[in-house]
């Protein structure tokens, strides 16, 4: 999503991915890999989970393997574990060098501790200031409401005021019909429709829009394959 009246005077990549988990030295190795034949510039990460900041800058590092980092900044949202649960969750913001003004870092405006928002603003080399958001929504569908006109809306209102906002993730969440395909068909008593009414207020109140929906507005493609 990205908010309707605003534009990057320079075209740029953004991705947003769940990875489900990049724990596993071989799938994350694979996946950064790939994400460098990509050539994003951002890329907003749902699901990581990271355990801590440190062990996300670590992977970070390590990339696609051996001299084959992550050529720019990260930046990682990590769920607070508690005793003998295991770590889920976690997002992640990734930002190019190319789209970075020279001796200048990105500042986190909001992170949450549940793991599920993470909000960067950086400078870019055209002069351009812009804020990347990383969500990923509860697969619960009791807590989804509580989560958009709670944390989602906090990480919105903070922040120094860019130029534009873009924001990624899994929302585990349905806005429309034409959204939902499987498992029976569309349908209005899905779960995946708990939380619609407030994400579409959020939405409205700050002029965000489904970016692909509006430039695809009769097309259908999967954002889930098994």
């Amino acid at each position: 999503m990205a908010q309707s009246g605003a534009h990057a005077r320079r075209p740029f990549r953004l991705g947003a991915i769940n990875v489900n988990g990049l724990t596993d030295n071989s799938k994350r190795k694979g996946f950064f890999a790939w994400l460098q034949q990509q050539h994003l510039d951002v890329v907003l990460l749902s699901e990581t989970h990271t355990s801590s900041d440190q062990q996300g800058q670590q992977w970070a590092q390590q990339g696609a393997g051996p001299g084959k980092p992550w050529q720019g900044q990260a930046f990682w949202c990590h769920q607070v574990p508690e005793s003998g649960r295991r770590v889920r969750a976690g997002v992640a913001v990734l930002i190019a060098d190319t789209i970075v003004a020279q001796g200048s870092d990105g500042v986190v405006d909001y992170s949450s501790t549940t793991g599920r928002a993470l909000r960067i603003s950086w400078k870019t080399p055209w002069g351009q200031r812009l804020a990347a958001m990383a969500v990923y929504a509860p697969a619960d569908a009791a807590a989804r409401p509580y989560f958009f006109s709670g944390e989602l809306l906090d990480a919105l209102q903070t922040g120094d005021g860019p130029e534009g906002v873009m924001v990624g993730g899994d929302f585990n969440c349905c806005l429309s019909a034409a959204d939902e395909e499987g498992m029976g068909g569309s349908s209005r008593t899905s779960g995946r429709f708990t939380g619609s009414q407030d994400l579409h207020l959020v939405c409205s109140s700050f002029d965000l829009v489904d970016v692909w929906r509006w430039s695809h507005p009769r097309a259908k493609q999967s954002t889930h394959y098994c």
